[in-house]
C-alpha cells in the first residue's frame, strides 16, 4: 500500500535538481561553457536524469544545492521506484518522496536532516559541503562500498588541512570519499567543508559516486 503525506504546497523548484520525474534532458545549457571542468559533468548528469536545469537553457552552475536537491539526485542514481510508489498529497512539499526515500536508506545520518522533525527547517536550505560528503558517504555505505583501512584513511586526512575542527563521523566521509577519488580540495589542500555545496559541484560528485557503486565494480 502506497504510504500518503500531508504537508503544505511548496512547488517552485519542480524543474531543478529535484524533478527526476521529467525524461532525461539533452545536456546543452547556455550558461555551461564546454570549456569549464565541470561541463563533462554537468551534461552526464543530465543525460542520465540525474540533475535537471532551471528551464531555458539555464543550469546555473554556481547555484546553491539544497539538502532536498541533493537527496533528490541521489534518489535519481539509485532509487526511482521506491520514490514513485510514495503517495504524496497535493499539499505536500515536492521533496517529501525524495526524502523520505533517502531517509529510509540512512543518507541523512549524522545531518540535520536525521530528524524528520527538522525537514521544514533544512530541505530547502543550502547543503554545506562537509554534509554532502556524509550524504555522499552514507549512499557508498548503503550501496557497500563504505570500506576502507583506518591507516589509509588517517593518510588522507592528514592531506586536508580544513577538517581537523569536523567531528571524527564528518572527517571520515571526507577522507574516505577523497582517498575513492570521488571528492576533491579546492586547492592547497583545503576542502571547505562549510562552503556551500555548487550544482556544479554536486553533478561531478553523483557522476563519480554513480561510477564508483556501479562501473568501477568490474
Amino acid at each position: 500500500m502506497k504510504k500518503t503525506v500531508s504537508l503544505f504546497l511548496v512547488l517552485p523548484l519542480l524543474l531543478t535538481l529535484a524533478a527526476p520525474s521529467l525524461a532525461a534532458e539533452e545536456a546543452a545549457f547556455s550558461d555551461v561553457s564546454q570549456t569549464q571542468w565541470y561541463a563533462g559533468y554537468v551534461n552526464r548528469a543530465a543525460q542520465l536524469g540525474f540533475v535537471h536545469g532551471l528551464g531555458g537553457g539555464i543550469f546555473d552552475p554556481e547555484g546553491d544545492v539544497t539538502y532536498a536537491h541533493f537527496a533528490t539526485m541521489m534518489c535519481n542514481t539509485s532509487y526511482l521506484s521506491e520514490v514513485s510508489a510514495i503517495a504524496v498529497l497535493p499539499n505536500a512539499p515536492w521533496w517529501t518522496a525524495y526524502c523520505m526515500v533517502a531517509n529510509a536508506h540512512g543518507l541523512f545520518y549524522n545531518t540535520p536532516m536525521s530528524n524528520q522533525q527538522k525537514w521544514a527547517d533544512y530541505a530547502e536550505t543550502p547543503i554545506p559541503r562537509g554534509d554532502m560528503a556524509v550524504m555522499t558517504y552514507n549512499y557508498l555505505t548503503h550501496c557497500g562500498k563504505g570500506t576502507l583501512a583506518s591507516a589509509s584513511l588517517d593518510i588522507v586526512r592528514a592531506d586536508i588541512t580544513d577538517i581537523s575542527g569536523l567531528n571524527v563521523f564528518h572527517a571520515k566521509a571526507v577522507a574516505y570519499c577523497f582517498a575513492n577519488k570521488i571528492l576533491n580540495g579546492v586547492g592547497d589542500g583545503r576542502f571547505l567543508p562549510d562552503s556551500s555545496l555548487t550544482r556544479a559541484q554536486a553533478a561531478k560528485v553523483i557522476c563519480e559516486a554513480y561510477d564508483f557503486t556501479t562501473a568501477r565494480q568490474s
